[in-house]
């Protein structure tokens, strides 16, 4: 996830970028390591901690290379880069900046499983393995739904960037209300949905996080 704002820079430092570690970072892994506790939960939470580290860098990168400082932050489930831009990004460099930490998951997450199978969609060779079912999840899973074009997903930032020359400053506001409407719709479905129903908490937890940045955005 990329957001624009100021830097924090304690913390370790990563190809150097300065990455903060909060404890609910380590406290998500370690549920996913309890959920699971045998080698396939351990694959699992060193391969969820890996690639949020490798998209937030994605991010990073090329906010290093449009002229921008950045910084990374870990929390509970999700990771954040923080970006101060020298000049005004236009639409291009913004949305480019949006896609790359998908970008960069998705194609890592890829090349990990080339052990195992040609390409993320050959699914009877992962499922075969747990260690490449867990890398599946948390590389090729996790880096598409992050494409997904609602607020806070890199696909609403993805959104919120092509919109902005048509809504201007409201566009955040237009592209958050959307999202909320959207994810509203998502998990009213998965929940009447019994084979869906475990992705209502998701949703959930997205659209308190809409509706929070709604009143903020007041």
């Amino acid at each position: 996830m990329d957001a624009s704002g100021r830097l924090d820079r304690r913390g370790l430092r990563l190809l150097g970028f300065p990455v903060t570690v909060n404890n609910g970072f380590w406290l998500f892994l370690l549920i996913v390591f309890a959920i699971d506790p045998g080698p396939d939960g351990l694959v699992l939470a060193v391969a969820l901690a890996a690639f949020t580290i490798i998209h937030e860098l994605g991010h990073a990168l090329v906010a290093r290379r449009l002229g921008a400082e950045a910084s990374i932050a870990l929390g509970f489930m999700v990771g954040y880069t923080a970006y101060a831009p020298r000049r005004p990004l236009g639409t291009a460099a913004r949305m480019a900046l949006s896609a790359a930490g998908p970008v960069a998951h998705i194609a890592v997450g890829w090349l990990c499983l080339l052990p195992w199978a040609q390409h993320p969609l050959d699914l009877d060779p992962i499922a075969a393995s747990g260690a490449a079912t867990a890398i599946w999840w948390a590389g090729a899973v996790i880096g598409a739904a992050n494409l997904i074009p609602v607020w806070p997903l890199d696909g609403g930032h993805l959104l919120s960037a092509a919109l902005q020359p048509v809504f201007g400053p409201s566009t955040p506001r237009v592209v958050i209300g959307l999202s909320a409407t959207v994810t509203t719709a998502g998990v009213l479905w998965a929940a009447s949905r019994p084979e869906w129903r475990s992705l209502v908490v998701v949703g959930a937890l997205l659209l308190w996080s809409q509706i929070s940045a709604l009143r903020v955005s007041r």
